[in-house]
């Protein structure tokens, strides 16, 4: 058996992409039970400029969407007390494929809720 760091490029590409088609379908089973999906944007809260060179430990959340290619739509949400940090936390509202329209309403809809 070869070691992942002998295989070729192609292999290795070929692999990858088997990954992601097995991801998709699985989410595309997904849209049939339901119409959108809330998840945190961030690991954690979103760190403030100077710190921005730790953001790729905290995004692991937004690249299986984005690898999916699913539109998704990323909204801060308040924290209270002892649970805010120096930037408000956010919310991911993700869609189905072309669900665009759906998505939009729905960002509205949580911003409205979280204004009052």
């Amino acid at each position: 058996m070869r070691s992942r760091s002998s295989e070729q490029p192609k292999e290795v590409l070929s692999a990858a992409e088997a990954v992601i088609t097995r991801w998709r379908e699985t989410l595309a089973g997904l849209w049939q039970q339901i119409d959108l999906l809330a998840a945190p944007t961030l690991l954690g809260f979103p760190p403030v400029l100077e710190e921005a060179h730790i953001l790729h430990k905290l995004r692991a959340l937004t690249s299986p969407v984005n690898t999916a290619g699913l539109p998704s739509l990323a909204l801060p949400v308040p924290a209270l007390g002892s649970d805010a940090g120096p930037i408000p936390p956010n919310v991911q509202l993700i869609g189905p494929p072309n669900g665009e329209e759906r998505l939009l309403a729905a960002g509205v809809r949580l911003e409205q809720a979280v204004r009052g």
